[in-house]
């Protein structure tokens, strides 16, 4: 028996915490390994939530004198090194095409996860040597959602938390705004933290397009606000937009594991994603769409390490002929959307968390 110690975010309610608790929880369902968790907190900004799953719960309670092994998500001066720790290793979720304020750091684990074979590429060459990539899991993973109704419009979706143009929301929105009409059924979903900021966003927008002034030419597009206490209580309000929607869309490059789209999948609406992101890992022509892409550059001074973000790196955009032709598909060519959307849910399969489990059990008892 493997007797491990997880310290990692997995009581924030951003993506750094869908993806430690997923892992946390493939530790716990193993019949192989022993683990004591803790919480740590990587972001002055985020939300704390309730956790109601008792393997994990159970997990916090646990004490034991000394660990096999360490999976820590922690910063370089939280470091777990301790002699009653036989090897450490390193999480990390890297979100841009470098990433030089983490390496250092990840040198002086013994072992590195990443969630897929993008963000380890990314990686220097001494790390990546060291590296696994163990995928994502959606622990709630069922594949008996029905698909949602096509009879009335057409409906797109998008996550959008940050509204910085590495998010993708302004080559979203004017794709989305150029190529389609209000006399189309068709509508876009955005679902945000930010919806005054989303709506200044859509006023620049049209600004920009230059070609009518009243919003009562461009096609439908609601602003879904996600609410505070939804996040205390560890409610994804999301889960609603995947079973009505249609079709996700991610239009940015970044790298890294992203929850909202495995889950999309898993309910059966295809992806439009950008050939660059890491999750083309899972997505292709046969279960949705791969857009061409176009590097951008992070002209910025370093910011504080809750975005990540540091100067000197890059990112993806999609390319808006390649984009308006996948959405124009995707909702004019009905044969093929449920095609794709068959395929899509299929491929789900892939981030049960008894996958990642067998994973991860292979890496730390082998």
């Amino acid at each position: 028996m493997e007797n491990v110690l997880f310290i990692g975010p997995y009581r924030q309610s951003d993506e750094w915490g869908h993806l430690s608790r997923s892992l946390l929880k493939a530790l716990c369902i193993s019949k192989k390994i022993k683990v004591t968790s803790r919480p740590v907190f990587l972001s002055a900004n985020t939300t704390y939530i309730n956790i109601s799953d008792q393997d994990i719960l159970q997990a916090e309670l646990n004490k034991e004198e000394s660990y096999d092994s360490v999976i820590q998500y922690t910063l370089p001066t939280q470091m777990v090194n301790s002699k009653d720790i036989g090897r450490s290793i390193g999480v990390t979720h890297l979100e841009t095409t470098s990433n030089r304020q983490w390496d250092n750091y990840l040198q002086l684990m013994d072992k590195v996860f990443v969630s897929t074979a993008a963000e380890k590429n990314c990686l220097s060459e001494k790390v990546r040597e060291k590296s696994h990539a163990i995928g994502g899991s959606i622990p709630e993973l069922t594949m008996e959602i029905p698909p949602a109704d096509l009879s009335t419009d057409f409906k797109f979706y998008f996550f959008c938390d940050s509204l910085e143009t590495k998010s993708g929301i302004d080559a979203l929105l004017q794709t989305y705004m150029s190529e389609f009409t209000s006399h189309e059924n068709v509508s876009l979903n955005v679902y945000t933290s930010n919806p005054q900021q989303l709506e200044e966003k859509l006023d620049t927008t049209t600004k920009i397009l230059g070609l009518y002034s009243s919003h009562s030419y461009y096609p439908a597009i609601n602003i879904v606000p996600r609410l505070s206490h939804d996040k205390r209580r560890g409610i994804d309000g999301s889960d609603d937009l995947h079973t009505n929607c249609h079709c996700f869309i991610d239009p940015s490059g970044m790298n890294g594991f992203k929850t909202a789209v495995a889950k999309s999948m898993a309910f059966g609406n295809p992806v439009i994603t950008v050939d660059k992101t890491s999750m083309v890992e899972y997505i292709n022509d046969e279960n949705g769409w791969v857009v061409d892409s176009n590097e951008e550059l992070l002209l910025c001074p370093d910011r504080p390490f809750k975005d990540i973000f540091t100067a000197r790196e890059g990112y993806y955009m999609p390319n808006k002929i390649s984009f308006k032709k996948a959405m124009r598909e995707a909702f004019g060519d009905r044969i093929l959307y449920h095609k794709k959307s068959k395929q899509a849910k299929q491929s789900a399969v892939k981030f049960s968390i008894e996958r990642q489990s067998k994973v991860v059990e292979d890496i730390l008892c082998s």
